[in-house]
């Protein structure tokens, strides 16, 4: 005679193993039902810690989007809005016969006693005469193009400078000519942002001369590295003031004592 509790668990396991093969069969009639089953079957042979594969389900048909649909009657395409990195403003190639206009920032001169040191000759004078602009070309007229990359020409203004005293270098003319860089030829100009070319006939001057560059009717053209108007006892340039004496006494120390 089998016990009681033998035939509980009989029954609990068959009716166990009848739910299970009902459920696959039910799983199998399904789309995709075996895979799903193989696929928590192969889950659940997985060694921990790796991933379950994706289930080998197909994929509903798409409905491709389309890229050339026809506008509709009477609708006007829009233009493309311009890219800011090709809208951008075109290169200027001027012609050898535009017009030259030039601005030249003016940086200030260094103190009297390196002015001094650096400048081949010093004088103290009297301005007598601005001429008219030119070019600095041997002829002084317009470059052939002053627009060319390589061009070293500009306009300026020859001045002549009755000369009082040479305060350094040898003395070699009692009237010299340096050039005050700046002046309008026809349609071409050029500006000098600064005082440094800046000159009145019968002005009282002291200017530091750099060197030769040229000459202008048999006459030496002079380089300007700093100039002081004299007025009332007081030597100015772009940005210094001080009385005539203490610059005299700057020039004199940087000639005999220059590391003072």
């Amino acid at each position: 005679m089998v016990p009681r509790s033998s035939k509980k668990t009989a029954i609990t396991v068959a009716l166990s193993v009848l739910s299970a093969l009902v459920i696959s069969l039910l799983l199998i009639g399904k789309p995709g039902g075996a895979d799903t089953i193989a696929s928590a079957t192969s889950a659940k042979s997985n060694p921990p810690g790796t991933p379950s594969p994706f289930p080998n389900v197909a994929l509903p048909p798409m409905t491709p989007v389309p890229t050339n649909t026809a506008l509709p009657p009477g609708v006007v395409p829009q233009k493309p809005i311009p890219d800011q990195a090709t809208n951008s403003i075109p290169s200027w190639n001027p012609k050898p016969s535009d017009p030259y206009h030039v601005i030249i920032d003016a940086y200030p001169g260094p103190s009297p006693r390196i002015a001094t040191q650096l400048s081949a000759a010093v004088i103290s004078g009297t301005v007598k005469r601005i001429g008219a602009p030119r070019w600095t070309t041997p002829d002084g007229k317009r470059p052939e193009n002053p627009h060319a990359a390589n061009n070293t020409y500009t306009i300026y203004r020859p001045v002549s400078i009755a000369v009082d005293k040479y305060l350094k270098g040898e003395q070699t003319s009692a009237e010299i000519l340096i050039q005050a860089t700046g002046g309008t030829v026809g349609q071409d100009t050029v500006k000098w942002s600064g005082d440094l070319y800046t000159f009145r006939e019968d002005e009282q001057v002291i200017i530091f001369l750099d060197r030769v560059t040229q000459t202008v009717d048999g006459s030496p053209l002079w380089q300007v590295s700093d100039h002081y108007t004299i007025a009332n006892g007081v030597a100015a340039d772009e940005i210094r003031h001080q009385s005539v004496q203490e610059l005299f006494n700057d020039i004199t120390t940087a000639q005999t004592n220059p590391g003072k």
